[in-house]
């Protein structure tokens, strides 16, 4: 049988004793595979060991503690002294979490400011709660400390270990690049099972959860019908044959879990069709499986569990990172959570009340390919959210770690019930993620507690209470809470219920037996309707129906007027058309034009929103994407853009094999299509791409379309090609389409309303003891060339050599200006925020590089004077004749290029233009200050090596990741992500391709990359920056 297809007979659930053909239980049969984990733990332990070795510790990793202490008066009053334990953590989970911080952390605040270590340590007299006025009296003091019983933190017990060390130890070690790399191989061995394992997961925590009273007996049979398995089922007594070879069952539903219309990876839920109850599988944890006795008790139990920050924050780890943030029409998942923990009360002013019934929704049904499907969804997050960038040690984002950390553990988590090695790696890797999210000790480094009434390892925060008497998981949770937690659920309860009675009133002033309309239809929350811009509005007003039109079914799905399809929202009725190969409605005339608007689709409460995928359906121009004037968003005092709806297309997968690098079809082709291609073949597997504009896959060689047709007398079909013509005419009698996924494209950014003209001019800095090369000078004249623009050079030469280059600037026409007769640069080069330049600039420095000096001067020069910034050897390919627009808080790049000392791709700092007074700029000094700060003294007086090899790479990857392009590019991704990775995308080279969103993304692209080679503003980098053009 092919894969998909099932014996009949096993459609109807035999008993397992009847299955005796296949002698291996299911427990036999994965047991066999000998699968096994290395955890994080192992990985840290071999690094520490090292680390302790060379300063002679013999103590165990386990035994050591990494402490921030807020010692009170320590400089006013003797010794010993009260202290307050800020963090505290052992050594294996400071390395899990790539604990970087220095004191508080607050780099504006006293305590963020450690004082320096020393052998001798501080007394400790006691251990306290320190009051604010305290605090302000207190010092900073990091410190490695022996586990003691009581602990305590003094002279006696600290360890001879600068934390310093340890942290640049840490640093060095890249453990969670390790562990997920080490993860992925795990996955190339695993993947052809994985998605039994996921399976057997269920089945095991069913059979688990029942014998322990975590899960009701109604309830863990509706999870075995679901998989067509017996309610006897045993994991030790039932065949694999017969786990295996039953299909998903047709009459329930498995659906993914949805927070505000983004869909959990591995997070699913099982029901019965026309029936309320419900369970909820969180994979990850010991007890995953909870039961409801309805969708709405489902709501209320989630919105009860996001009042806890760790446990909303594991529940935000089983969703895709970059549904995560927020974005415009919709607010990521982490304000949605934060938003369901506040309910019955408003979030905040800005996104107002999250309702549970709007705001948490159960997707389509994953029938019949349930776990294949799960399974796939979670290699696409491995491959994708795992993918993170360190930044600095000063400014280092822990969240970065613990999306690695959450990747890891839903990876392992979600089979460690099936693979019982991997219950320890669920285990540590969850220690790990807590240490990650709250920077305190937590006693032992495996989880080993045990299940109330079994013998199990417990692992993660959102496991199943034990039942006792109750129905279900949402009773059993209220039966723990009391005072102020009790209220709580208690008024969240009761707002549920108005908001259910609100959508079953019907308008009062409606005849007895009115169906339409209803207050409910006015009152139900559309988050994209609700939000639309007046200019979509209009045009959606344009496609109501004016006539009288006989509604029925009480507001809510599809009903039928004069042989034709409509819904109503609210008050408006829509004719709407069934598209077969989109598989949703879309709004369309009445009048039989071809004019269309939005698609639509169904809420949870069965009315009806619109869904903004304009402009990638079968044609539709790239000016009917959405275009809105959404809010800037401002994160730490930097304005970002917000990210536009997602733009998305469905893909129809029927006969369509998925590729490591795209996708394939089995093509059937014409005499003349196979020699055009110079092959022998008439039939062969050839790479396809998916046009999203016509709906239809094509060819990547030649401009042939592709299409499904069913073979005459067959119940078989073959894939054909064709011209664009050829499609037409025959798309509308094409086979029905049943396998069907959705594509999302990049996320792109609103183009910036508020813009005003970057100055025209180009700053230039030449620093140091030696005249400008004549190869330079004559790049410079061929940039002058160009026009247009004000050419300013700024020199920081010794007296001699500063006037020899101030003539030949002055005979190319370009205007000089000496840096030490600017005010700027006098403040610049006296205060801190020029330590890092007069270090690389100071002949007498080790480590002296002009060019890195230059790198920390540039972003003041831009920051005082604004307009465009260019290294003295990048030459200008063309300069627009219209000036370059910015908002004020944008930075123009150019193109990405591969660093030689690390084969990284990192976006260029030869060349960027901004505003003046732009923080991003100040942001990036301030931060290349901060790391100059941490350098080693080994680094500071060690001279540069002068030969090519491992230890030059070394030495220029620590300067660019001070000032030069490594760290330009991190801190533009911290502080700019709404459109760095813009450059990422290229055209014409994914598997799914639109030149409505192509030309979206172009437009965007010039914004942002205006100096990019193909860009309207191209700048070629010089010598020093010309790496591989990526």
């Amino acid at each position: 049988m092919s894969p998909g297809e099932y014996d009949l007979l096993s459609i109807i659930p035999a008993t397992p004793e009847e299955d005796e053909d296949i002698l291996l239980s299911i427990s036999q049969a994965f047991e066999r595979e000998h699968i096994s984990l290395q955890t994080p733990h192992q990985f840290a332990a071999q690094t520490l060991r090292t680390l302790l070795d060379q300063h002679a510790i013999e103590d165990s990793a386990d035994d050591l503690i990494l402490a921030t202490l807020y010692i009170d008066q320590v400089h006013i009053k003797e010794s010993p002294w009260k202290a307050q334990v800020a963090h505290a953590m052992t050594l294996p989970q400071a390395m899990l979490a790539n604990w970087q911080q220095r004191g508080s952390g607050d780099a504006l605040d006293h305590l963020g400011h450690p004082m320096a270590w020393r052998t001798a340590g501080y007394p400790i007299s006691e251990l306290v709660t320190l009051g604010p006025a305290e605090l302000a009296d207190s010092e900073a003091y990091d410190a490695v400390y022996r586990r003691t019983s009581p602990q305590v933190y003094g002279p006696d017990n600290q360890i001879e270990l600068d934390p310093a060390t340890f942290q640049r130890a840490v640093w060095d070690a890249d453990l969670q690049g390790k562990y997920i790399g080490y993860l992925r191989r795990f996955w190339s061995q695993h993947e052809s099972i994985y998605h039994l394992m996921l399976k057997g997961n269920v089945v095991r925590a069913t059979l688990l959860q029942r014998e322990e009273g975590s899960l009701s007996e109604a309830h863990a049979q509706l999870v075995l019908n679901s998989m067509m398995l017996h309610a006897n089922t045993s994991w030790s007594g039932t065949s694999m044959r017969y786990f295996v070879d039953n299909p998903m069952s047709a009459r329930h539903q498995v659906r993914p879990l949805q927070i505000h219309g983004y869909t959990a990876t591995d997070i699913i839920s099982f029901q019965k069709q026309g029936e309320d109850a419900v369970v909820l599988y969180i994979p990850g944890n010991a007890s995953p499986l909870h039961g409801f006795a309805s969708v709405q008790e489902l709501r209320e139990w989630i919105g009860h569990t996001c009042r806890d920050p760790r446990k909303r924050a594991v529940l935000a780890s089983h969703f895709s990172r970059k549904d995560r943030r927020d974005g415009v029409f919709y607010s990521g998942v982490d304000t949605a959570l934060r938003g369901l923990g506040a309910y019955p009360e408003r979030l905040d002013d800005t996104t107002g009340l999250w309702s549970l019934s709007s705001t948490i929704n159960l997707a389509a049904s994953l029938y019949p390919y349930t776990f294949s499907r799960v399974r796939d969804a979670i290699k696409s997050r491995l491959y994708s959210d795992a993918d993170y960038d360190i930044t600095t040690q000063a400014d280092y984002q822990r969240k970065q770690v613990a999306y690695g950390l959450g990747t890891a553990t839903n990876v392992v988590g979600a089979i460690a019930l099936v693979v019982p090695a991997l219950d320890t790696v669920a285990a540590a890797l969850g220690v790990a993620l807590l240490a990650v999210g709250a920077g305190q000790m937590i006693a032992a480094k495996d989880a080993t507690e045990v299940v109330q009434g079994g013998q199990r390892l417990a692992f993660g925060l959102l496991n199943a209470l034990p039942l006792v008497g109750k129905a279900s998981q949402l009773l059993a949770v209220r039966e723990t809470l009391q005072g102020a937690a009790l209220e709580a659920a208690d008024i969240a309860e009761a707002a549920g219920q108005r908001e259910l009675l609100q959508a079953s009133d019907i308008s009062p002033q409606a005849d007895a037996g009115a169906r339409w309309p209803l207050i409910a239809e006015f009152q139900t929350q559309r988050p994209v309707l609700d939000s639309l811009a007046p200019e979509l509005r209009a045009r959606l007003a344009e496609l109501r129906v004016t006539r009288e039109v006989h509604v029925s079914g009480g507001g809510k799905g599809v009903f039928v007027d004069d042989g034709k399809l409509y819904i109503n929202l609210r008050k408006d009725v829509y004719r709407v058309q069934w598209l077969e190969h989109e598989q949703q409605l879309r709004i369309c005339a009445e009048d039989d034009s071809a004019a269309h608007g939005p698609f639509i689709t169904a809420l949870e409460n069965g009315y009806w929103d619109i869904n903004l995928r304009f402009g990638l359906r079968g044609g539709a121009s790239a000016r009917e994407l959405p275009v809105q004037d959404l809010p800037v968003q401002h994160v730490d005092d930097i304005q970002r853009q917000p990210l536009l709806p997602r733009i998305e297309t469905t893909l129809a997968l029927d006969d369509i094999s998925e590729q490591s690098d795209g996708y394939g079809a089995t093509v059937q082709l014409t005499r003349r299509q196979a020699q055009g291609l110079e092959i022998d073949q008439r039939i062969v597997e050839m790479p396809v791409w998916y046009d999203a504009d016509a709906a239809a896959w094509r060819l990547y060689f030649q401009d042939l379309y592709l299409w499904r047709e069913k073979l005459p007398l067959r119940d078989k079909v073959r894939w054909r090609a064709g011209s664009a013509e050829q499609y037409e005419q025959v798309r509308e009698h094409l086979p029905a389409e049943t396998l069907f996924a959705d594509y999302r494209f990049p996320d792109l950014p609103q183009l910036p309303q508020s813009i005003e003209p970057i100055a025209r001019e180009v700053h230039m800095i030449w620093v140091g003891d030696k005249p400008v090369p004549h190869k330079i000078a004559w790049k410079l004249r061929k940039n002058l060339d160009k026009g247009g623009y004000r050419f300013i050079m700024h020199l920081d030469n010794d007296p001699g050599v500063l006037e020899t280059n101030r003539a030949l600037c002055e005979s190319l026409g370009i205007e000089v200006q000496d840096l030490r007769e600017q005010d700027f640069f006098t403040r610049f080069n006296e205060n801190d925020e020029g330590q890092g330049y007069r270090y690389f600039r100071n002949p007498q420095s080790p480590a002296r590089n002009y060019a890195a000096a230059a790198d920390f001067l540039r972003y003041r020069l831009i920051e005082e004077y604004g307009g465009l910034y260019m290294d003295v050897d990048d030459e200008l390919v063309k300069l627009p004749v219209t000036p370059l627009n910015a908002a004020p808080h944008d930075v123009l790049l150019g193109g990405c290029y591969k660093m030689p000392w690390s084969g990284k791709v990192r976006v260029g700092n030869s060349h960027f233009a901004s505003h003046p007074g732009n923080p991003v700029l100040k942001r990036m000094l301030q931060t290349a200050n901060e790391r100059f700060q941490l350098l080693p003294e080994a680094f500071l007086v060690t001279p540069r090596p002068v030969q090519e090899g491992q230890e030059l790479n070394a030495h220029m990857q620590v300067i660019s990741s001070l000032a030069g392009p490594d760290a330009f590019h991190q801190l533009l991704e911290t502080t700019r992500p709404d459109y760095l990775s813009l450059i990422d995308y290229v055209e014409g080279h994914s598997a799914v391709r639109s030149e409505a969103y192509d030309a979206l993304h172009r437009e965007t692209l010039d914004h942002y990359f205006p100096f990019r080679l193909n860009g309207p503003a191209a700048i070629m980098p010089g010598s020093a920056h010309s790496w591989i053009s990526h």
